[in-house]
């Protein structure tokens, strides 16, 4: 069988090579895929619907875009599966309180908390919003790891706002070079206007590190059910609050850890699996 991302234009490649070889095929959904590319491209969206009809199973990673597949856009409940990612729990190790404290002495944090931003520097990651947020929080930094169009607009904006000693663009690095600006941080926000299942979340608390995010589509379901409050709207006067309280609160690391422990990428493998083995099980018994 032939396991396919992303629905347009990749799955709609499967469809096709796996009806000429005569084989079963799935196909995962990944965001844009499902929440962008359908609603504004007509013809994309009638042949992600033909896949939809082909594929023994539609998967998606999150709960959010396998709504919007199912509901909106016509795949077959009796397909439909999440299979949401997981994180490198060994990669990005947990960071207690003392090595927390090591990484922001090697770091070079000069003032007292660390808020870190990761992603493309393009609008839709919003690194402009927690820019603007940022401005009125004393005592703290904001590092954005990042490369893309919007660094010149950006480092225009710090520069506007005089926060030159505050706020820096890291650049991009590679993801384990990432793994002590996570330790290190004291908060990570991540500001999407669009997002299908965001790895960053995991990835920062797997080191320890909470996190303040936007609340759109499979974000809610990334973040601890009793963090409502660190699932904000999309404007900097949201951010700003929750940015403001997550610093002042006193968060366990141990905690945040623990939850991202829940998303294992074995978890996956294992429904990965049995989801294959049942594809190819009722394609032989259709021969």
């Amino acid at each position: 069988m032939i396991d396919g991302h992303y629905y347009y234009p990749d799955g709609v490649a499967v469809e096709k090579v796996a009806h000429k070889l005569g084989v079963p095929f799935t196909v995962t959904a990944r965001g844009t895929d499902i929440n962008y590319i359908p609603q504004h491209h007509p013809v994309a969206r009638k042949r992600i619907q033909h896949v939809f009809t082909r594929a023994k199973r539609n998967m998606a990673v999150c709960q959010a875009l396998l709504d919007c597949m199912t509901d909106e856009l016509g795949a077959s409940k009796d397909t439909a599966v999440v299979a949401r990612n997981g994180v490198d729990l060994e990669l990005f190790a947990y960071a207690d309180e003392t090595l927390h404290q090591q990484r922001q002495s090697e770091k070079g944090v000069k003032e007292k908390k660390l808020v870190l931003a990761v992603g493309h520097l393009v609008e839709r990651k919003g690194h402009h919003l927690i820019i603007d947020a940022i401005k009125d929080i004393e005592g703290c930094e904001l590092w954005i790891l990042g490369a893309g169009p919007m660094a010149a607009d950006l480092d225009a904006q710090i520069k506007s706002l005089g926060l030159g000693h505050r706020v820096r663009l890291i650049g991009e690095m590679k993801q384990a070079d990432m793994v002590p600006f996570y330790q290190a941080a004291d908060c990570l926000v991540l500001a999407s206007s669009r997002e299908g299942w965001a790895n960053v979340l995991l990835e920062s608390m797997a080191c320890g590190t909470p996190v303040v995010a936007t609340k759109v589509w499979g974000t809610p379901e990334v973040m601890p059910i009793h963090e409502k409050q660190f699932l904000v709207e999309r404007n900097s006067t949201a951010l700003k609050r929750a940015i403001a309280t997550r610093l002042d609160a006193t968060t366990s690391r141990k905690e945040t850890r623990a939850h991202a422990e829940k998303f294992s990428w074995k978890a996956t493998s294992d429904l990965l699996k049995s989801v294959w083995s049942e594809c190819i099980a009722e394609a032989k018994a259709a021969k």
